[in-house]
C-alpha cells in the first residue's frame, strides 16, 4: 500500500487583505482584519494533559488538517479562540499534495487539487494567508504548432495541430453546432434552474435523484457520443452509469456559475502553499501532526477526543469538536453516544471516487524534440497522457496519467504487483505513445487516493437517492459536534467547496454560542 504522505515509486524505468468570510457575512462582524500582513494573536500554550485527560470549556478541537479544518481553525484563532488541529499525517493539506521530489530542475506536479476557482471566500482566504493566485501558466509558443499524438485502435497517428484531431466521441451535427455551453443548457436543462448552494431539495429534485445520470442524458436526446463525452468530463465514482442525475445537474449548475467568476488560476509555487501557510499561522502548538483520532465522546457540554501519537494515547477536552475528515475515515472513529441514523448512513454508504495519478519523469522531453505535444489521446488502459510540466522551464519533463473509478483500481493493481515490474508495465504502454521515452525516463511514480488510509478516495460520488437522502443537509451539527469537508458542501472535490463548508461551520458556532450566551 502506498504511503499516505508521498507518492509511491514504481520500478525505476530507465535505460538510463480581509477575513476570508468578511464579504456578506454578518455573522463575522468585528472578526475581520484589514490586511493580509496582520497576524493572528499568539497561540495559547498547548494544554497540559495530566492523567490522560483535561477538559477545557473554551477549546475547539479540529479533527483533520485538510483545507476545511485549517480554514475553520485559522478563522477561530483570529477571533482569539484556543484551537488545536489534530492531523493524522506528518503533513497538512489532505488531498492537496504538491509533489516536488524526485522531480528534476525544480519542477513540481500536483497529486490532488490544482485549479483555483475565482470563488470570493477562497480568494480572500488565500489573501489572508499571504498566498498569491496567478493566472494559469501557459506553455511557450513553439515556432510551429506541435503535432497532436493520437493512439487509437492500435495505430499511432500524429495530426498537425489540435484543430485537426478527430473527436474521440462522435457528436451529431446539432450537438456540434450548439457548442460547449449550448450543449450543457440543451441536454442538462435542469442545471439552469437549480441553485447549486441549496441544501434542501424539492420534489422535482427527488425525481432527478432517482434516475441515473446516463439515463437522464438519453431522455434529453443526447447521442451516445455525447453521453460518452460527458462521462469523461463529469463522471465521478464509477461513471454516469452509476451516479445520480441530480449529482450531474448540480455539478453543471456549479460549472455554469463558476464560468462567470474572475480571479482564478493557480496558487503561485504550488497548491500546498495555502494549507502550509495556514498551518504556519496556527503554529506548532496549534497543529499536532501524526495524531490519529480514535474516539470522540460527548458528555453534556463537554467533549473529549482520544488520539494516538507516536505510540502514546492522549486525550484532549474541548467545548466543541469539528470533524473535517472524509466520510469513510470519519466512519472509523468511535463516536459516543452514536450519531443520528442519517449521519451513520452517510458515513457507511457515501463513497469517494478512486483516483490514481502516475508520473513518468524524463531527463529530456523527447516529444518536443520530434515537434510533438506531450499530451496525447489514447484508447488504451493508460487513458489520456498529460504533459504536466509543459509550462515549466527545464530540459527535463514529466508526463502524467489520471485514472478514476474502475480504471484507477486497475492501475493500482499494476503498482501492487509485488514483482518490481510496475514501472516496466507502464513504460511498455507509454513507449507506444512516445517512442524513445524509455531511454530518457528516470522515475515512474504513482499516487493512489483510494489506498491512502487518511483519505479513502478523492471526492464524493453520489449514487441515486444519496443526495436527497443524506446530502449537505445531513451534516448539521450534533450538539457541539460539527462536520466540515468538501463532501459536506455544494462542491465536492474542489478547494472552494472545502472553504464553503468551513464558512458554514463557523456560522453554526457563531449562532449556537450567541444562543447560549442569551440563555436560549
Amino acid at each position: 500500500m502506498s504511503s499516505s504522505n508521498e507518492p509511491r515509486r514504481g520500478a525505476r524505468a530507465t535505460a538510463s487583505r480581509r477575513s476570508f468570510l468578511c464579504a456578506g457575512a454578518a455573522l463575522l462582524a468585528g472578526g475581520c482584519v484589514s490586511s493580509a500582513e496582520e497576524r493572528p494573536p499568539p497561540a495559547p500554550a498547548r494544554p497540559r494533559i495530566e492523567g490522560g485527560r483535561r477538559l477545557d470549556g473554551g477549546r475547539v478541537v479540529v479533527v483533520g488538517g485538510g483545507l476545511a479544518g485549517l480554514a475553520v481553525a485559522f478563522e477561530l484563532r483570529r477571533r482569539g479562540r484556543e484551537v488545536v488541529v489534530l492531523e493524522a499525517q506528518s503533513r497538512v493539506g489532505g488531498r492537496i499534495l504538491t509533489v516536488r521530489q524526485p522531480m528534476p530542475e525544480g519542477q513540481r506536479v500536483e497529486a490532488g487539487a490544482t485549479h483555483v476557482v475565482g470563488d470570493p471566500d477562497l480568494l480572500a482566504l488565500a489573501e489572508a494567508a499571504g498566498i498569491p493566485v496567478e493566472a494559469r501558466p501557459r506553455p511557450p509558443q513553439p515556432a510551429r504548432p506541435l503535432g497532436q499524438v493520437v493512439l487509437r485502435g492500435g495505430k499511432r497517428r500524429v495530426y498537425p495541430d489540435e484543430d485537426h484531431v478527430p473527436p474521440d466521441a462522435e457528436l451529431t451535427a446539432e450537438e456540434t453546432a450548439l457548442g460547449f455551453e449550448g450543449r450543457l443548457r440543451r441536454f442538462i436543462p435542469d442545471a439552469a434552474t437549480l441553485d447549486p448552494y441549496t441544501v434542501r431539495f424539492g420534489p422535482q429534485h427527488l425525481a432527478l435523484d432517482r434516475v441515473l445520470a446516463a439515463d437522464y442524458l438519453r431522455e434529453q436526446g443526447a447521442s451516445p457520443g455525447l453521453v460518452a463525452g460527458y462521462d469523461q468530463a463529469f463522471g465521478v465514482g464509477d461513471g454516469l452509469a452509476h451516479t445520480s442525475a441530480l449529482s450531474l445537474v448540480r455539478d453543471v449548475a456549479n460549472l455554469l456559475r463558476e464560468r462567470t467568476l474572475k480571479g482564478g488560476g493557480r496558487f503561485a509555487g504550488g497548491s500546498d502553499g495555502l494549507p502550509v501557510a495556514l498551518a504556519a499561522k496556527l503554529g506548532d502548538q496549534g497543529v499536532i501532526r501524526e495524531a490519529a483520532v480514535r474516539r470522540i465522546v460527548r458528555a453534556g457540554a463537554e467533549l473529549s477526543v482520544t488520539f494516538e501519537r507516536r505510540g502514546k494515547t492522549e486525550v484532549l477536552g474541548a467545548s466543541r469538536v469539528v470533524c473535517a475528515v472524509p466520510s469513510p475515515v470519519l466512519g472509523e472513529i468511535d463516536i459516543a453516544p452514536p450519531l443520528p441514523p442519517v449521519l451513520r448512513r452517510a458515513m457507511a454508504e457515501l463513497r469517494l471516487t478512486a483516483v490514481t495519478r502516475v508520473w513518468i519523469v524524463a531527463n529530456r522531453r523527447v516529444w518536443l524534440e520530434r515537434g510533438e505535444a506531450g499530451t496525447a489521446d489514447t484508447d488504451t488502459w493508460i487513458g489520456r497522457v498529460r504533459d504536466e510540466t509543459e509550462a515549466q522551464s527545464g530540459l527535463a519533463g514529466v508526463l502524467g496519467l489520471y485514472r478514476s473509478g474502475a480504471s484507477a483500481r486497475e492501475m493500482d493493481k499494476v503498482f501492487n504487483r509485488g514483482d518490481g515490474l510496475s514501472g516496466k508495465v507502464v513504460m511498455d504502454a507509454m513507449e507506444r505513445v512516445h517512442p524513445g521515452l524509455r531511454e530518457t525516463t528516470r522515475h515512474v511514480l504513482s499516487k493512489s487516493w483510494e489506498e491512502d488510509e487518511c483519505q479513502r478516495g478523492a471526492y464524493a460520488a453520489f449514487a441515486p437517492g444519496q443526495l436527497t437522502g443524506y446530502g449537505p443537509f445531513a451534516w448539521a451539527p450534533v450538539g457541539a459536534l460539527h462536520f466540515a469537508g468538501d463532501h459536506t458542501s455544494h462542491r465536492p472535490g474542489f478547494m472552494h467547496g472545502a472553504v464553503s463548508s468551513a464558512k458554514r461551520v463557523l456560522g453554526e458556532i457563531e449562532a449556537d454560542e450567541a444562543r447560549l450566551s442569551s440563555g436560549g
